[in-house]
């Protein structure tokens, strides 16, 4: 209820942020004193077994809303591999979740495991006190997605100008809000788009570093805001091939949480202007979406050929299954997960303009790209029924991975960042 009402005031965007945290965070204490009495220590393993990067780099402080639900979004595991590069080469991380300070037992024990310290209640309730009296700890701040980076970025630098602050965007909001308001011809979204370009860009300007997910972001930036130092560090992912063959799989995927606007569009508009005429076309294969929580006006669309699966624990049974998976996104900034999840796992996948968007991913090589409705059904169908196509697509969508999305690729290009930004201190 409280989100929903923060979300419909009618208030400057910087007023809704700052809302937000004052108010949403009290959750957190909440939440804690009902699991109080299942609370356990949970004591770090982890030896990480890498050269430092940096003399210069020995301890980080990584903030976000919540802790990883690797299960439930792909910023959560982007976040979740930032940090375990990290201290695989010798870095001490600490964690603070700054929306939610009573995290999961699950979810710490999954920190713990790759040696990252967990900041919860009841040692700390308030995140402001915390940071006038710890920062002084860190080499370096790490702040994920603008929603927490507008609050907390200008904090870090008033408290402790001389650390230096990466903020890590996980997608440009402002893009993802002017492809909707275009979608959807609303003046509402033009002007949110505006506000929130001002604020990433504020937050740009005060951060020492940004790291952008796709090459077109990155050349963006590089236009509207050439004074702001970049990185590009896409999604990561293994290869992980599964082992069925294209004669022993059926139907048709899409993965995609519906607390994103874009996924509820795309499947919406999959259903209605392409399903039809896949399933014309070939009237046994079965569509399955993954995702959650559904809205209601989705799961209504369920029939004998559309199955609504929900939130999925375990992806792999599925995602062995089918045939190929779709992304019919109709607009959306950063790079998509549902794309790299698909390439790790060798399934071939068709994909909208949107989704191909500074992936480097190239047509007809990687992945099927179409650019309307008619081409899309089209892409679905030869895929479904070419199996030399489909074994190809396999192949070079894993070899993609390997070289673009890998976490030793990605390791590179965080080392040579921070390298970078330590160099920037020193100098």
């Amino acid at each position: 209820m409280l989100r929903s009402l923060y979300a419909m005031l009618p208030l400057p965007l910087r007023w809704k942020l700052h809302l937000r945290h004052v108010f949403l965070r009290a959750k957190s204490s909440v939440r804690y004193r009902g699991q109080i009495k299942h609370r356990r220590k949970i004591v770090h393993q982890f030896r990480s077994t890498g050269s430092p990067i940096s003399p210069h780099l020995r301890t980080v402080l990584v903030l976000d809303s919540v802790a990883p639900r690797l299960d439930e979004d792909a910023g959560s595991l982007r976040t979740f591999s930032l940090m375990k590069m990290l201290t695989e080469r010798g870095v001490h991380v600490t964690f603070l979740p700054v929306d939610d300070m009573a995290p999961a037992i699950e979810e710490r024990k999954r920190l713990a495991s790759i040696g990252v310290e967990c900041i919860t209640a009841p040692e700390v309730f308030r995140v402001r006190p915390y940071l006038k009296r710890y920062l002084r700890r860190f080499d370096a701040v790490f702040v994920e997605r603008v929603t927490i980076a507008a609050i907390y970025v200008p904090l870090i630098k008033q408290i402790r100008p001389d650390l230096p602050v990466v903020f890590d965007t996980h997608d440009l909001h402002f893009l993802r809000y002017q492809r909707q308001a275009k979608i959807e011809n609303s003046n509402l979204l033009r002007d949110a788009a505006k506000q929130m370009r001002n604020v990433e860009c504020d937050v740009m300007r005060t951060a020492d570093h940004t790291i952008v997910v796709s090459r077109y972001e990155q050349d963006l930036l590089k236009q509207k805001e050439p004074g702001v130092a970049t990185t590009l560090l896409p999604l990561f992912f293994e290869a992980d091939p599964l082992p069925s063959t294209f004669q022993e799989r059926n139907g048709v995927l899409f993965i995609g949480g519906f607390r994103h606007a874009p996924n509820a569009d795309a499947v919406t508009h999959f259903i209605h202007e392409i399903w039809p005429h896949v399933h014309e076309a070939i009237p046994d294969a079965v569509l399955h979406i993954i995702g959650g929580p559904v809205p209601a006006h989705i799961r209504s669309l369920a029939s004998a050929h559309i199955r609504i699966e929900g939130f999925v624990e375990d992806l792999r049974p599925l995602f062995n299954t089918v045939r190929l998976s779709v992304s019919p996104l109709r607009y959306g900034a950063g790079v998509k997960g549902k794309t790299g999840t698909s390439l790790a796992y060798g399934l071939p996948s068709v994909i909208s303009p949107a989704t191909i968007e500074g992936t480097d991913l190239v047509p007809d090589q990687d992945v099927l790209l179409a650019e309307t409705p008619e081409a899309f059904a089209d892409k679905v169908i030869q895929l479904y029924q070419d199996e030399a196509l489909w074994q190809r697509l396999r192949d070079n969508g894993l070899t993609f991975i390997e070289k673009n999305y890998s976490f030793a690729v990605n390791q590179k290009r965080l080392e040579d960042m921070l390298l970078k930004v330590t160099a920037q201190q020193d100098a």
